[in-house]
């Protein structure tokens, strides 16, 4: 399959909900609604109760409080776990496992209380199983004569665990703290929560992330700074927590692994933040009349190896203003405008300082219809439905339903415009797909309705028996089963049930890798277990597995002086990540208080490695090692305190440029070849950013030795990367002079070749050739600017470096692009150009209807 460089960017057009949408030769299809989760979900608040506590009315009142983004809405089918381990604290011997420990869990589904009950073990470990999927469940722990611990706001995915963690009986304690900005000044006013901080697995799964936000617990404890940046939270029962600051002007921060102890060894919690950046303006009707209690959300597109997707949101005043000043600078987002009797608006915008932008409501048209079974024409009742309409140059949104008793949905105040998607998922049916018709678009009207039916096709099942090495049946296991490579696509997971038995049906023909865990067992990794095809015909496909038991892998992070290294995330990684990383997931443990960890369950018989992970420190890697099954292995980590990197910035004419923003990235060798442009070298950048002073010197620290990446940014300025930069085991790399140009624009229009009419949404992009008749210079990023046609088939792509450029339209919905399209590519096209038109052919997508 051949993937467009960019579709993440354009794709994100869904992101604030249950899906992803990933592009494949140009053709939109969506992924991941309705699948599970990836991975743990995001654990919740924990609060020390006194005295009897009424599950139900908790649980009532969480299921109140959560909400999802605007206009999406997906039904919740199927099972998953509720998975942790019970603990006393003893001041002088730490962490006790408690046996006996009552749980009690309670949940609403569809207003009906849902219950699970389950005792912990002499490991303190426990499981609650099964429980419908859902979000807003509540837990209850027990053991006399201490006080109840109570965890709220848990989400349960489908075929999965949720893992809770440690749940520590002991006497309530503190947390403090300062909040300042990165050059140490106090941050007075900054709002301060403390939330339950939860391992997630190594993996990133954009579905996963985008549940989490839906189902995102409410703070603990919260408070703001004084006057000089202190903060202190009190009546915290011991445990591990997050710390998640805001505050107007500065970038939101969620800091993780901090742990509150009963003998008053907790830390004292240092939150930096840097300038925020984000958006301001009005949100108005068709009149131009400010609209009051607006929703404005942003969500966005990337996030870090192993965090969840942000969201921030605010509302608009009585006069239609809004301000949301807390994104990251230099992110990218997803930012919507939502009001009730108006259609949703939606926009990409990356963040750079406080940007203008303005969002026009109108008033939306009805998009009804009906699914059903091909075969037999029945309707088809409980399916999920998600239609994105509207020009993608002039703002799009997603909304999302499920079909009711007789297989028929209806979106009511939906955009105006053509249906760029509408995607189908039905239990037992293969996922159906209508993509956007340029010849035949299907328009939906300002107050009128559009009828469209899709029919479904039977999906193809796998189906098995999941057993230890015993020859006894794994209940509760968990059985995913995911296409490679599609990082977007989401999964289709079960648990299995007492007997091991597991069924997973509805699967589109694709080769998928079967992903099976259980707790204390090593998921399988052999081609031959994991691999799994299923055919265009459908029909069963049976695999059993035989899981062995997996190694122990315990140690103690420290920090380079020799320090326990609380808080620190540990994970067990596959050294053959390409081929292993997605069969090895779910091995991670939080450092405790004295820098220990334990992790269960890794695989035998493969290369494996420990990565520590702690924001004070480098990210650190131990070398290689294999387990044995059923082995206790000790792999201690000491972290790295890292290099720095200094250099400056300068134009062209030698003077400095005040102000630049610098960010670096970390690379694998491999990496290195292909960074070959921007948008390519931008994926792998960390979130800090560095600024120069007035003489454009800057200084970027905690750099992990080995090959960077480094982008020198102004305004301005076109960006200046290297990918050959080394950073050695010992010092630091000095001598950096990064060289910034001025920039140029191109023009051009984008047009139906046959019709002539203006072709708006189009992408467009321009990537900077090497320079002729000089040498290759193999340390250099090419510059690569994208933009969309405006609804006149207008473009102009900004912040162009001097030099040539290939011009092309990498995407444009139901017209052929590519690098066998002609039509849609312009070579050596100098900076400045203008009048680079371009005039494409239609196509017909794939699920295309007949015209009516």
């Amino acid at each position: 399959m051949r993937r467009r460089p960019l579709a993440l960017v354009l794709l994100a057009l869904a992101i604030a909900g249950v899906v992803a949408l990933a592009i494949d030769r140009g053709v939109l299809a969506a992924l991941g609604l309705g699948g599970s989760d990836g991975g743990r979900v995001a654990d919740a608040p924990e609060a020390l109760a006194e005295g009897a506590t009424d599950l139900s009315a908790e649980a009532r009142a969480e299921a109140s409080r959560l909400q999802g983004f605007p206009g999406l809405r997906a039904s919740r089918r199927g099972t998953g776990s509720l998975v942790g381990q019970a603990f006393l604290f003893v001041a002088g011997k730490g962490d006790t496992p408690l046996e006996g420990v009552g749980l009690e869990v309670v949940g609403f589904e569809d207003g009906r209380e849902v219950r699970g009950e389950a005792t912990s073990d002499d490991r303190g470990a426990f499981t609650i199983a099964p429980l419908p999927v859902g979000a807003g469940y509540v837990l209850r722990a027990r053991m006399a004569p201490h006080g109840d611990l109570i965890v709220r706001g848990l989400a349960l995915a489908d075929g999965r665990a949720t893992d809770v963690g440690k749940l520590v009986f002991g006497a309530p304690t503190s947390l403090s703290g300062a909040v300042v900005d990165g050059a140490g000044r106090a941050v007075v006013g900054a709002l301060v929560a403390v939330e339950r901080d939860g391992a997630r697995d190594g993996g990133f799964d954009l579905g996963r992330a985008l549940r989490e936000l839906s189902a995102a617990p409410g703070p603990l404890a919260q408070g703001r700074t004084e006057a000089d940046g202190r903060f202190s939270l009190k009546g915290l029962p011991p445990g591990r927590y997050a710390v998640r600051v805001t505050h107007g002007g500065h970038a939101g921060r969620l800091v993780g692994g901090i742990y509150v102890t009963a003998d008053g060894a907790s830390p004292d919690v240092k939150v930096v933040l840097d300038p925020g950046a984000g958006f301001e303006g009005r949100v108005l009707d068709e009149a131009g009349r400010g609209l009051s209690g607006a929703r404005v959300v942003a969500v966005a597109v990337r996030a870090e190896k192993g965090e969840g997707l942000d969201r921030q949101e605010t509302r608009s005043d009585a006069d239609g203003r809004y301000r949301l000043d807390t994104l990251t600078q230099g992110g990218t987002y997803f930012v919507e405008a939502h009001l009730d009797r108006f259609a949703p608006l939606g926009l990409i915008k990356p963040a750079r300082g406080v940007a203008t932008l303005d969002f026009t409501l109108t008033l939306g048209g009805r998009l009804e219809g009906r699914v059903t079974d091909r075969s037999s024409g029945q309707g088809i009742a409980g399916a999920e439905v998600l239609a994105v309409t509207g020009f993608v140059g002039n703002g799009t949104a997603p909304v999302s339903g499920v079909t009711d008793g007789t297989g028929r949905y209806a979106f009511e105040n939906v955009i105006p415009g053509p249906v760029l998607l509408l995607e189908v998922r039905a239990l037992g049916y293969a996922r159906g797909t209508l993509g956007y018709d340029a010849k035949v678009p299907r328009e939906v009207k300002a107050g009128e309705t559009l009828p469209v039916d899709l029919p479904l096709d039977r999906g193809g099942r796998v189906l098995g028996v999941v057993r230890g090495e015993d020859g006894r049946p794994v209940p509760y296991a968990s059985v995913a089963a995911t296409i490679p490579g599609d990082r977007f696509g989401g999964e289709t997971a079960v648990l299995s049930d007492l007997r091991g038995a597991y069924l997973l049906e509805g699967l589109r023909p694709a080769r998928y890798t079967m992903v099976v865990t259980a707790a204390g067992y090593a998921s399988p990794t052999d081609d031959a277990e994991v691999f799994v095809e299923v055919k265009s015909e459908g029909g069963d496909v049976a695999r059993d597995f035989t899981l062995r038991n997996g190694a122990t892998i315990l140690g103690v992070v420290t920090t380079p002086e020799g320090a326990g290294a609380s808080g620190t995330r540990v994970s067990v990684l596959a050294r053959d990540a390409r081929r292993f990383g997605a069969r090895v997931r779910d091995l991670v443990a939080i450092a405790d208080a004295t820098g220990a960890y334990r992790i269960a369950g890794a695989p035998p018989g493969i290369d494996l490695e420990i990565e520590a992970v702690n924001d004070a420190w480098v990210r650190t890697t131990s070398a290689a090692f294999q387990a044995k099954g059923g082995e206790v292995r000790t792999v201690d980590v000491r972290l790295r305190p890292g290099a720095r990197i200094l250099g400056r910035a300068v134009d062209a004419s030698g003077r400095a440029v005040a102000g630049a923003r610098v960010r670096f990235g970390h690379l694998e060798p491999d990496e290195v070849p292909r960074l070959d442009n921007s948008f390519r070298a931008d994926e792998h950048l960390g979130p800090r950013v560095f600024g120069a002073d007035d003489g454009g010197a800057f200084t970027c620290d905690r750099v992990p030795p080995g090959a960077v990446l480094l982008k020198v940014e102004a305004d301005g300025y076109s960006a200046w990367y290297r990918r050959d930069l080394k950073v050695p085991e010992e010092g630091d790399l000095t001598g950096i002079t990064a060289t910034l140009e001025g920039v140029q624009t191109i023009r051009g229009r984008v047009l139906d070749a046959g019709t002539g009419r203006a072709i708006g949404g189009a992408w467009v992009y321009a990537t900077a050739r090497d320079p002729d008749g000089q040498p290759k210079d193999e340390g250099r990023v090419r510059a690569l600017v994208s933009i969309e046609s405006r609804p006149d088939g207008t473009y102009v792509l900004e912040k162009v470096p001097p030099g040539t450029h290939d011009v092309a339209v990498w995407l444009a919905l139901g017209y052929k692009t590519g690098r066998d399209q002609p039509a849609s590519r312009h070579e050596a096209t100098p900076s400045g150009a203008t009048g680079v038109d371009f005039r494409l052919e239609p196509q017909v997508p794939p699920g295309a209807l007949p015209p009516k």
